[in-house]
């Protein structure tokens, strides 16, 4: 899914062609560590919910599904580590790989789509589809996942701008983006309080919508929260279809402002995602269809953008493999 070469003709040799190479190894091992990790987390989560459960005197069976979900994400990440085809996908450089990749993504938007539509269908009421997506759930832990990934891979970036090819501002901005990412990280785990379950403190809980340990549920944001999330998920989907940086930047385009665009934008076979998201969002902030499309839905929406954030990260890590200092 990651768009290394945007046309038929590759870089010149001056690329780094072994480099680039290294790093889609390198991103295939990244995505199997993060699923494990992630599916450890969930297993742990799960035991330490189940013990406090037990503690309180409550029933603990109900974290027996997520327990189960963790050890099925923990074999996908060995899997994702050693698969022959998941190397060709992401390390496939001609045309016909870019294809496959552009088809992979509109699976991957269709298939959300479904997950969403199916898990509506099958729970039966409304109460218990939107406590499928509160706090703790599938789909935030999913959320977890791919922005971790995200600011591991924003952090690779900005360590090779400033080492290797000696771009301090993209660097830098690469640097705040990864802290960001992090930061984001720690905002949707409310500060280890989804793992770990303690109390609000007073305090917070008073001001805070979710009565959590977090920043962006304040009672001072609420109000706008839905729409700043739509006119963000529209600029993302208009940037990804109108970015004019279609193709892999070669060693004549040196680091060039076209260069470092294609590094940073999304490919433009991302639109099926950002259309998923753009869609979601503008039904929950305008509340269209009340019937059909949730508040909680805008979980499906922040999973998508999320899932965008990754995938563009990685590309850019991997772009950056082909280009050397020396093509200034």
């Amino acid at each position: 899914m990651l768009d290394v070469y945007g046309s038929s003709q590759p870089p010149e040799r001056s690329a780094a062609p072994g480099e680039l190479i290294r790093r889609q190894r390198l991103v295939q091992r990244l995505i199997g560590l993060v699923l494990c990790f992630g599916g450890s987390a969930l297993v742990v989560a799960s035991g330490v919910k189940a013990m406090l459960s037990i503690t309180q005197g409550l029933p603990w069976t109900g974290e027996v599904p997520l327990a189960i979900a963790g050890t099925v994400v923990v074999s996908l990440g060995i899997g994702a580590g050693r698969s022959r085809q998941l190397a060709l996908l992401l390390g496939g450089l001609s045309r016909r790989a870019r294809k496959r990749r552009a088809f992979v993504v509109a699976v991957v938007a269709v298939a959300l789509v479904a997950c969403m539509v199916g898990m509506k269908l099958s729970v039966g009421s409304v109460s218990r589809y939107k406590r499928l997506l509160g706090e703790g759930g599938l789909i935030e832990y999913g959320q977890v996942l791919l922005l971790a990934a995200s600011a591991w891979c924003t952090a690779l970036i900005a360590k090779d701008c400033f080492r290797r090819l000696g771009l301090r501002a993209l660097g830098t901005a690469s640097a705040v983006a990864s802290f960001g990412l992090a930061f984001l990280v720690m905002e949707e785990l409310a500060w280890g309080q989804v793992l770990f379950g303690w109390q609000t403190p007073e305090g917070i809980a008073n001001v805070n919508a979710q009565n959590q340990t977090t920043f962006h549920n304040l009672d001072v944001f609420q109000s706008s929260l839905d729409v700043s999330f739509f006119l963000l998920m529209l600029a993302l989907l208009i940037v990804i279809v109108v970015q004019p940086f279609g193709s892999y930047p070669t060693s004549q385009d040196g680091l060039s402002p076209k260069a470092v665009g294609a590094l940073l934008l999304p490919p433009r076979y991302f639109w099926p995602l950002g259309l998923v998201s753009v869609l979601i969002s503008l039904f929950v902030a305008s509340k269209g269809a009340p019937t059909i499309i949730f508040n909680r839905d805008q979980e499906w929406a922040e999973l998508v953008f999320y899932l965008v954030l990754a995938l563009a990260s990685l590309r850019g890590y991997i772009l950056l493999g082909g280009m050397n200092r020396s093509a200034e």
